[in-house]
């Protein structure tokens, strides 16, 4: 992330991004490096793998009834946060590369020709996102991989604080009105967010997950 041409050379400080590449049939991925913090692997549309720091294995075996002649591979890398300490003796702060910082590997070959795509998920973002007229009517999960989902919340009353339950969702982030409330994950700590009264308005409300 900290390579990205962005911010005046500072590159990408936080949120999420996707490496893209076009590849042929193979087998198994490989990282040759662990990518910090936790990548989701995906080939064709097709979720086949995540890793993160617990991982004790960092390659994935890839199912063939995934694969055609010409494959999709994204890997959708979470950023989780830094340290903010340093111990005597420590160079952990110039050690806090995130994204994918070593070669992914197809079958012992190397990938390249990376398309990237950063996604910080500032408010602007946010709330242009949810303005878009692209998106689909919701019906059902189906297995699929990790998505954009937007909703309205219609309050008749006056606004108090309250909480979103996210029970029932995997992992990500949630948004009201463009205001970051917050990860959730199944794992926790995080499976219901706080929402501050102010964060809402009389009227309709955008959620953005």
């Amino acid at each position: 992330m900290e390579m990205l041409d962005l911010h005046n050379g500072y590159g990408q400080n936080f949120g999420f991004i996707l490496y893209r590449a076009y590849v042929p049939k193979g087998k198994k991925l490989t990282f040759t490096v662990p990518a910090q913090d936790r990548a989701q692997v995906i080939m064709n549309g097709k979720e086949i793998g995540v890793l993160y720091w617990k991982s004790t294995r960092w390659e994935i075996d890839i199912p063939e009834n995934v694969l055609d002649s010409e494959n999709i591979l994204d890997i959708l890398v979470e950023h989780h946060g830094r340290v903010n300490y340093v111990m005597m003796g420590f160079n952990r702060f110039n050690e806090e590369s995130k994204g994918i910082t070593g070669d992914v590997k197809l079958d012992g070959s190397v990938i390249s020709n990376w398309r990237i795509y950063p996604m910080e998920f500032k408010e602007d973002y946010v709330n242009s996102m949810a303005d878009n007229h692209k998106w689909k009517t919701f019906t059902n999960w189906d297995g699929g991989v990790a998505s954009l989902y937007t909703a309205n919340l219609r309050i008749d009353a006056t606004p108090r604080d309250t909480f979103l339950n996210m029970k029932g969702w995997t992992k990500g982030n949630a948004f009201i009105n463009g205001f970051n409330l917050g990860r959730y994950w199944k794992e926790g700590p995080q499976r219901t967010l706080y929402v501050p009264a102010p964060v809402l308005k009389t009227g309709n409300n955008k959620v953005s997950i």
